[in-house]
């Protein structure tokens, strides 16, 4: 890029960056409420119809809003909610084609005809089906999750057999319960079983297992107690190894290594459980004291060669009556879709860490189990909700972001993981196809790259499990991008967005910037700044480098950069 180049790029910067913020999020104020009372047909048709559970989510929240005189947020465009159920549900921004599919339907056709009939919240419902029906849509799931567990420190050969795995279970919408249980009890070869990827990710480290297992399931920060008293729970370091003595007898090695092309190949075995519970005791006996598998808050595991200690952790862990199980897979996606979970941090419920809508995390966890725990009916109840479809700009003058999240009275801006932003680039520039296995392996070069310069160059926490807990910044990744993808995707010479775009507007300026909105922000400009973007395209001598110029720009900008 030239330095004139360069320096239309910083000006624009500076003006468009201020199209959006991030702001630093606080803790949910918690506000009490009445559970209402239910019936018993209304007990009996839970899990039947996600809109049940959804209303009773949105005059809930109406209710709590109106006492504390929170004004709703405006409903937001049709191409905000594009960009963000794109990015929520596929893990990336739409392309300018699937923008104009979704908001501008073609009546010339059948389909485009039938979709213009719809009324707008029904056109928002349909855009929902499609993307969980979207093979990316497992794919990308597949990848949260895998961070979530094992984080994206952990071995490529772990994280990418767990991947594979759980791509699989996403694909077939396999109920959560049934998944997590298959997940810890997972045994045998990697060859054959790819979920003792979970498993012997640990190598061995039970403590690690045991701490992860509880936060991530059932949103229980235990992994203190392994050393001193749970300081906001009766939580003792007794209670701590009961459930780790769940894995006593499990045990993971690598049984190949990898060579000659192939990949290494582990297993996770269970040894068999003593004869008799003093037997049993004697295994369990750590300097001189012998502490019996004890489930949570609950009762001392009883000696069953039939139902051996991982697996009756697993059938606790998930049983629809397991409140802390379905709670907290509801939270955390309450978190990922609104920004905020009814309890935050998303997997820490204790007692001074309280939900802020108890009954409403109570009803949708109870619709969440007796759906079988599908996710995706889950998802349909928090993306047809209305706090999903709100705009992210504030109602109420001066308000604070903390009455904001406590009453979901707007939607929370969010910026895009390390994951999101590799996914929307490419998407961006139009990196080919991306079900080719060429580009599919290039992109997940590329991540990999990205996200080991984030961690080093940016002090990202090793090994982290929050999808979106790192330090780098959109430039950064970009700064990154740059000679191994960005080049190719502003490179005229490429078969790339920008060059099709041009090639598309001929001499048509304005429809030219208006593709370049859409590929990279999802909407089209805003009065000024098609006029701005036109003038700036009549004054660079070379009208390709101009929309070189916008292009970048708008890549840089923070509302690129996030999800509001």
């Amino acid at each position: 890029m030239s330095p004139s180049g360069r320096g239309v790029v910083a000006f624009a910067l500076l003006t468009l960056s201020a199209l959006c913020g991030v702001l630093a999020l606080e803790g949910p104020e918690p506000l009490q409420a009445q559970k209402k009372s239910e019936t018993r047909a209304e007990t009996e048709a839970m899990g039947k119809d996600w809109t049940r559970a959804r209303d009773f989510l949105d005059e809930t929240l109406r209710a709590k809003r109106k006492a504390a005189r929170m004004p709703l947020a405006e409903r937001c465009t049709d191409a905000e909610f594009i960009r963000r159920a794109y990015l929520d549900v596929l893990g990336r921004i739409p392309s300018r084609e699937e923008v104009k599919t979704w908001l501008i339907p073609d009546l010339t056709t059948p389909e485009g005809q039938e979709f213009a009939r719809l009324k707008p919240h029904q056109r928002r419902e349909k855009l929902i089906e499609a993307l969980l029906a979207s093979p990316e849509y497992a794919e990308y799931w597949a990848r949260f999750w895998a961070i979530t567990l094992i984080g994206r420190e952990a071995d490529a050969t772990y994280r990418n057999m767990l991947q594979e795995w759980l791509q699989g279970q996403f694909a077939q919408n396999r109920p959560f319960d049934k998944l997590v249980y298959d997940l810890v009890t997972a045994s045998g070869s990697s060859e054959n079983n790819k979920a003792v990827g979970y498993v012997i990710s640990f190598e061995n480290d039970r403590p690690a297992l045991t701490g992860i297992t509880s936060k991530v399931f059932l949103g229980k920060q235990i992994q203190c107690a392994q050393c001193h008293k749970h300081p906001y729970e009766e939580i003792t370091t007794d209670d701590f190894l009961g459930v780790q003595n769940f894995f006593r007898f499990t045990d993971t090695r690598m049984t190949q290594q990898a060579e000659k092309g192939l990949p290494a190949i582990y297993e996770a075995r269970d040894r068999s459980l003593p004869a008799n519970v003093e037997l049993f005791k004697r295994a369990l006996t750590d300097e001189g004291k012998a502490v019996l598998p004890k489930f949570l808050f609950g009762e001392t595991y009883k000696l069953d060669p039939a139902n051996p200690p991982r697996k009756a952790l697993a059938a606790w862990m998930t049983s629809p009556d397991n409140v802390y199980f379905r709670e907290m897979t509801v939270n955390r996606y309450m978190a990922r879709f609104l920004g905020v979970g009814f309890v935050h941090p998303v997997d820490d419920f204790n007692s001074n860490n309280t939900p802020s809508h108890p009954e409403v995390l109570d009803r949708m966890a109870r619709e969440f189990a007796a759906s079988g725990f599908d996710l995706k009916y889950l998802i349909r109840m928090i993306c047809n909700s209305e706090p999903y479809h709100l705009s992210s700009v504030p109602r109420k003058a001066g308000a604070r972001y903390s009455e904001d999240r406590a009453t979901y009275s707007r939607a929370m801006v969010r910026r895009l993981s390390p994951e999101q932003v590799v996914f929307s680039v490419m998407r961006a520039i139009g990196a080919g196809d991306f079900g080719s296995r060429n580009n599919r392996e290039r992109r997940d070069q590329t991540l990999a790259y990205i996200l080991q310069s984030f961690n080093y160059a940016y002090s990202d926490d090793e090994g982290s499990r929050d999808i979106d807990d790192y330090s780098g910044s959109i430039p950064q990744a970009l700064m990154m991008l740059n000679g191994r993808l960005l080049n190719d995707g502003t490179d005229l010479a490429q078969d790339n967005t920008l060059k099709r775009i041009i090639a598309e507007s001929g001499n048509d300026k304005l429809r030219g910037g208006l593709d370049v909105f859409l590929a990279t922000l999802g909407r089209p400009p805003e009065k000024w700044e098609a006029s701005r973007m036109k003038k700036h395209v009549e004054g660079e001598s070379d009208r390709n480098r101009a929309y070189e110029d916008i292009f970048w720009a708008l890549l840089n900008t923070t509302e690129f950069a996030t999800n509001h």
